[in-house]
C-alpha cells in the first residue's frame, strides 16, 4: 500500500497557558488509485487539551475519537489524488511549564494498523504571561518596623515620596500616587 502524505501546521508560534492554538493537518493520497480503511491520528502535546465541537474534515464539523492524548478521524477513504483538509482548536493547560511543544500527525491503515504516513508535526513554544509571570513593582517598599504610617503631605491624599520613587496609579483627580507598601516587622528588631 503507498503512503499518504501529511502536513500539519499552526498560525501560532507563541503561546501562553489557557490560549486556545488552532491546528490544521493536511492529508494527500499521492497514488492514482484509492486508499481505503485509513485512520488519521493527532498526537497531542503533553499538558494540551482538545476542544469538545473544533474538530472538522473539509469544512464540515467532526470531532475526532479522543483517547488520551490522542485524537483520531477513523474510517476514512481517500480517492486517487485526493486531498483533505482536517482542523481542530487545542488548549494550553494551566500547569505545563514553559519551552517547545510538538503536536504530531499521521495517518494509519485502521484493519493492519500499518503507518501509511509521513509523521508530519507542528511545534509552538509556551511563553510567559507578562501580566502574571514578570510584574513590576511599583513603588517604595519600606520596613516599618516601629509601625509608622508615611508622613502625610499638606496635600489630602497624597503621600511624601523620596528621590527615586515611581508613579503609581492616578487617583480619582488624575494625579499620580505613589505607592508604598509595608513589610512584615522582622522578630529580631
Amino acid at each position: 500500500m503507498g503512503r499518504s502524505w501529511l502536513t500539519k501546521t499552526s498560525p501560532l508560534v507563541n503561546v501562553s497557558a489557557g490560549q486556545s492554538v488552532p491546528y490544521t493537518i493536511i492529508a494527500k493520497n499521492p497514488k492514482s488509485t484509492p486508499i481505503v480503511n485509513s485512520t488519521v491520528t493527532d498526537l497531542m502535546p503533553a499538558g494540551f487539551h482538545f476542544r469538545a465541537g473544533s474538530g472538522s474534515i473539509d469544512g464540515k464539523r467532526l470531532d475526532p475519537t479522543v483517547n488520551g492524548r490522542e485524537l483520531a478521524w477513523t474510517h476514512l477513504s481517500f480517492a486517487a489524488g485526493e486531498i483533505k483538509t482536517f482542523t481542530l482548536v487545542l488548549t494550553v493547560g494551566a500547569g505545563g511549564g514553559g519551552g517547545d511543544f510538538v503536536n504530531q500527525a499521521m495517518a494509519y491503515n485502521s484493519l493492519t494498523h500499518a503507518l501509511i504516513s509521513n509523521v508530519a508535526s507542528a511545534t509552538v513554544r509556551i511563553v510567559g504571561d507578562p501580566s502574571f509571570d514578570c510584574p513590576d513593582l511599583i513603588g517604595k517598599v519600606f520596613d516599618d518596623a516601629q509601625r509608622q504610617r508615611p508622613a502625610r503631605s499638606r496635600r489630602e491624599g497624597h503621600c511624601r515620596s523620596a528621590p527615586g520613587d515611581r508613579p503609581g496609579p492616578l487617583g480619582h483627580d488624575g494625579r499620580a500616587r505613589t505607592l508604598s507598601h509595608r513589610l512584615p516587622r522582622d522578630p529580631e528588631r
